[in-house]
């Protein structure tokens, strides 16, 4: 991981009822300024690791509200930590974009799954798994809200669209990273299929 020195590490507390509040360990700690403070990156992977778990119950457990508090707490410590492109942020803006859709906040909803998906891009995973999940959500999020009751018609029209374009291109990245993956794996019967 690269350490930026200009990013330190503050505590941010996690209070929840799903994962544990305390850890407790021996690290060494890196200069991250001038000033004499740390960044621990040991105690910020753990930190981050249990918000994600946190975060994982709490959706699990349809606990939308307490899944976006988290998440809002972890894209601050992603942030602070490590800059804005990082696929940890993106997996917590995809996350983010989730419990929003599951509290019925489909524009907000899409909105963070739109960035999670750049953020992904952003990282060089262009046709990676976890930026085709991404934009699967993204579509399903603008399907769900073009089903929503009290979407007018012709704005339902334009998320089916959306949603079917976002659904398309998540599939064709797919069998593109099916197909790249099959040519790894045996690149002489590859070159065979395409005679």
């Amino acid at each position: 991981m690269l350490f930026r020195r200009a990013h330190i590490i503050r505590h941010v507390p996690v209070y929840s009822q799903y994962a544990l509040r305390h850890v407790r360990h021996e690290t060494t700690k890196i200069p991250a300024s001038k000033s004499g403070e740390y960044f621990n990156a040991e105690e910020t992977e753990k930190q981050i690791s249990l918000m994600q778990r946190d975060t994982r119950l709490a959706m699990s457990n349809q606990d939308y509200d307490h899944a976006v508090e988290v998440c809002e707490q972890l894209r601050t410590l992603v942030i602070e930590a490590y800059g804005e492109d990082n696929p940890i942020l993106a997996s917590t803006l995809n996350n983010l974009g989730l419990a929003h859709k599951g509290l019925g906040q489909f524009e907000k909803g899409a909105q963070m799954q739109a960035k999670a998906a750049q953020q992904y891009e952003a990282c060089g995973m262009r046709n990676h798994d976890s930026t085709t999940t991404g934009l699967h959500n993204l579509g399903v999020c603008y399907k769900e809200h073009a089903q929503n009751s009290g979407t007018a018609a012709m704005e339902r029209v334009m998320l089916l669209d959306q949603s079917t374009n976002c659904l398309r291109e998540a599939l064709e990245r797919r069998e593109v990273a099916k197909a790249k993956l099959k040519y790894k794996e045996n690149p002489q019967q590859s070159d065979e299929d395409a005679i």
